[in-house]
């Protein structure tokens, strides 16, 4: 199903304006590159995927929830509880309907191992917006030792590692923590250097941000040391993946290219930019 379709069907989207900004996000593209030997259904899983986690990323970025430990946390466990097949006091129904489709087409395709690690991964997602949104709450800033644990949490990539492996490997995949730490390292950093400008505009804290203040330095000097630390994270990726299973490697290589195009080419964090701009007139 084409992906706009698919979100205005559970009402994530309800807008002209949202479709308009979620297919600017062109996470269609994302899926293709991120699984090159996926079928149109395995593809358009990712993509609904990646825009779920995008819409409640967004909800919690650019309105008041985000900065409410509490209200985070139940929606947080509204979701979870959806994984583990319960009921929970509804607090974001559109987005728990879209999981549960989402679930229910994603579960049978892996093992009860990859079932466990999924809900595991995102039992941790949820536990890390609770701590940034409390964070946020009180206006402080991290230090750089205690943001880059977080964000590595915060930017869900680790159930989205488990959808790929499940969806590219069609097996259980190999132990191999190195390889996947590497990988949400570069990824994480990726992200915050493309979006900085976007995180500023809601005035959250970045690794920019915290790279500055720590280091009592420019903009430019922060940039310039998280881009060493992005070289640094690749080069560990390559290292772990060269001593990886052959297919496991070039599934997370994959993710990983998709991850750092779509930096590049997403229009999600322009846009976000610009409705920031807009509400603040």
């Amino acid at each position: 199903m084409e992906l706009v379709g698919w979100a205005r069907a559970w009402d994530l989207v309800t807008t002209a304006e949202q479709g308009r900004r979620l297919d600017a996000m062109r996470l269609a593209e994302f899926a293709a590159d991120a699984l090159p030997g996926g079928d149109t259904a395995e593809r358009d899983l990712v993509a609904q995927w990646s825009a779920f986690i995008c819409i409640v990323d967004d909800e919690l970025d650019t309105t008041e929830l985000g900065r409410r430990p509490e209200r985070v946390r139940a929606a947080m466990s509204a979701l979870i509880a959806v994984l583990d097949g319960h009921t929970a006091a509804p607090c974001l129904p559109a987005a728990e309907a879209a999981l549960a489709d989402l679930w229910a087409r994603t579960a049978p395709r892996m093992t009860p191992q990859g079932r466990s690690a999924f809900v595991t991964h995102y039992q941790d997602f949820a536990a890390a917006l609770v701590a940034e949104a409390d964070l946020r709450s009180s206006s402080r800033r991290p230090t750089l030792i205690a943001y880059l644990p977080l964000r590595h949490r915060t930017i869900a990539i680790y159930p989205v590692i488990d959808i790929v492996e499940c969806l590219a490997l069609h097996s259980a995949p190999p132990d191999a923590p190195d390889l996947r730490e590497a990988l949400v390292d570069a990824i994480a950093i990726a992200n915050d250097l493309a979006s900085a400008g976007n995180d500023a505009s809601h005035g959250h804290h970045n690794l920019l941000t915290v790279l500055a203040a720590e280091r009592n330095c420019s903009a430019a000097d922060a940039i310039a040391e998280a881009s060493r630390m992005l070289s640094q994270s690749l080069q560990r990726f390559r290292t772990a993946a060269a001593r990886s299973d052959p297919a496991h490697a070039a599934a997370l290589s994959c993710l990983l290219t998709a991850c750092v195009k779509w930096n590049d080419t997403t229009g999600r964090f322009l846009i976000d930019q610009r409705s920031s701009a807009a509400g603040q007139r």
